[in-house]
């Protein structure tokens, strides 16, 4: 099940982050967005278990996802599709726009799936010099 996020979601998302991606948006950044207008942040829980999370903004218009992930022990078992319908649901949007890292093949494909395209590569996009797809995906 998707839900918007709550306070007491936090550490697990930034456990999450941090074991999927080797880094997190922090614990700041997701108390803050509490009262942010345009933050549009989401657990997905099975069995009351929060297995991912999706940040994005969103400003009537453009959907900007900003993290998406799923609990390592969950992957795989199709929970990310699930996760990205339910969370597009939630929207009338024009479009979605997001980076991802070019050695990501799982999560390019799974993007694919969903209608992003690759735009354009943004060249040493991360801190650690790797470059990031710039993928965009336009609704109907």
């Amino acid at each position: 099940m998707l839900r918007p996020y709550r306070i007491d979601d936090i550490d697990r998302i930034v456990e999450i982050e941090n074991n999927t991606l080797n880094h997190s948006l922090g614990i700041d950044f997701y108390t803050n967005d509490l009262n942010n207008p345009f933050a549009k942040h989401y657990v997905y829980e099975i069995d009351e278990k929060i297995v991912g999370f999706i940040s994005s903004y969103f400003d009537g218009e453009i959907i900007e996802i900003l993290n998406f992930c799923v609990d390592n022990i969950f992957q795989s078992q199709g929970y990310g599709s699930k996760m990205l319908s339910a969370f597009f649901n939630q929207f009338e949007a024009n479009s979605s726009i997001l980076e991802v890292r070019v050695s990501n093949e799982r999560a390019i494909h799974v993007y694919e799936k969903f209608g992003f395209k690759t735009i354009r590569i943004r060249k040493q996009y991360y801190s650690n010099g790797e470059d990031a797809l710039f993928m965009q995906k336009v609704f109907d």
